[in-house]
């Protein structure tokens, strides 16, 4: 085959946007030895990149301010510390001296905080 009919052929695309099969995977490997083939790879992800940022969406001018709100919020809780009764107090009246407190939600956090890069990254 012709190497500008394998590039015609779509296949360069295909593994590209990485939805091409394990053979074609195997296939572009073995043609990126001929400059052709390495050119389109390049022309076409820089195409690809540059339609991303072309059609790239701005986020809300406030959402920076909202996920740090948020997260301020998700760890600002602390436990709440009582402090030592004296001695005249009887010990089973007292209170523990440290609450029990909610657990982070962790996937919250990591979700919040991947969202924050991502919109970072694009401003």
């Amino acid at each position: 085959m012709d190497i500008q009919e394998y590039i015609k052929s779509g296949v360069i695309e295909s593994y590209v946007l990485g939805i091409a099969t394990s053979e074609e995977v195997q296939e572009v490997e073995q043609m990126k030895q001929y400059p052709e083939v390495q050119e389109a790879i390049v022309d076409f992800s820089s195409s690809l990149e540059e339609q991303a940022f072309l059609n790239a969406v701005a986020p809300p001018p406030d959402l920076k301010e909202r996920i740090m709100q948020s997260l301020s919020n998700e760890f600002s809780t602390r436990p709440a510390i009582h402090p030592i009764s004296d001695t005249n107090t009887d010990i089973r009246d007292t209170k523990p001296l440290l609450t029990p407190v909610k657990p982070v939600k962790v996937w919250r956090f990591q979700q919040q905080l991947l969202c924050y890069c991502f919109w970072l990254v694009l401003l």
